[in-house]
């Protein structure tokens, strides 16, 4: 029987236990906006936040700096991209680097199958925060850590309640583009192996090498009577439902909402929004510079049920003052 292999940062765990960070959660559904706003904010300078070289050595970055391999191991990351002809994430037009700011969804996933959902939970608690230290630890100072994970979105009152002090940083699209983009991006990865996802998540790349799961992820495909659809809107439901039920729980003071088409549209009014309200200093940037807009064309299994899409979300549409498409 092998033994496992003891992480590179075993001896180093003892450093951690000083290490103190203050969190900001990015709380939106998946393909809300929640990358760009991450990218935008973590060019500030004023967060410490996760990065794609953070998971994929989560087991050795205090090891690395230590050790002076940190340059080292990037480079060596960024060659691996090279090798792949990996450029951006595959499913979108964000560029790829190892310092591109991503979810510790990844880090909670890693070692876990394909369905598991990576919440946050008392379960993976002791394992999130060790994550953060080192990260925290790395990075030197004492400047919020600035954390988002899609799945955590109907999450928050679990997020408030282990870290009161925590600020959460809403964001809000469109229900129907949201949903749209999100089967564009679950079709894209399931049809073929994106090289981006599987460094982050070890069990996509699994996926690919054994047949029949493969099939069974793509039984979700729009054959099935746009299965797929159904299962994102349903989760979409979900989520409104738990923000309108929970957002006034978190206190005025440690929230701040925005929605996608207005960082779009005006960038900088979005970010400096965002920074008043966390009382941290201003800055200036050119944050237009980051924006990309792309042509927003709808799925036609979206246009059928669009009618439909807007009635069930009725509620969260008027709260965000969403005009029917």
């Amino acid at each position: 029987m092998s033994v496992p292999a003891v992480p590179r940062d075993q001896p180093y765990l003892h450093l951690l236990h000083d290490v103190a960070f203050r969190p900001v959660f990015i709380i939106g559904e998946h393909r809300s906006g929640t990358t760009i706003l991450y990218k935008l904010l973590a060019a500030t300078g004023l967060f410490n936040y996760v990065t794609y070289y953070h998971i994929t050595h989560s087991n050795e970055l205090l090891h690395n700096r230590i050790c002076q391999q940190e340059a080292a191991a990037k480079e060596a990351l960024q060659a691996r991209f090279a090798t792949l002809n990996l450029e951006d994430r595959g499913f979108d037009q964000i560029r790829v680097t190892p310092d591109l700011p991503e979810e510790y969804s990844f880090v909670l996933k890693r070692g876990a199958s394909l369905w598991y959902v990576p919440r946050l939970a008392r379960r993976n608690l002791p394992q999130f925060m060790t994550f953060c230290r080192k990260v925290q630890f790395i990075a030197g100072n004492d400047k919020p850590l600035l954390l988002k994970n899609p799945w955590d979105a109907a999450n928050f009152l679990f997020l408030r309640q282990t870290f009161p002090n925590a600020h959460f940083i809403f964001i809000h699209r469109h229900p129907v583009y949201a949903i749209n983009s999100k089967l564009k991006a679950v079709r894209s990865i399931l049809a073929a192996r994106n090289p981006y996802s599987a460094l982050l998540d070890p069990a996509y790349a699994r996926l690919f090498d054994r047949p029949g799961q493969l099939r069974l992820a793509r039984a979700l495909f729009p054959s099935f009577g746009d299965l797929d659809l159904r299962i994102l809107t349903r989760l979409a439901i979900n989520w409104t439902r738990y923000f309108l039920r929970n957002y006034n729980r978190i206190p005025a003071g440690n929230q701040v909402s925005i929605q996608y088409e207005t960082l779009c549209a005006r960038p900088g009014e979005s970010i400096n929004q965002i920074i008043q309200a966390l009382n941290l200093p201003p800055h200036q940037g050119n944050y237009e510079s980051w924006i990309n807009p792309r042509p927003l064309k709808l799925l036609p299994p979206i246009v059928r049920h669009k009618a439909r899409i807007q009635r069930r979300l009725a509620p969260y549409m008027a709260y965000n003052q969403y005009a029917p498409l």
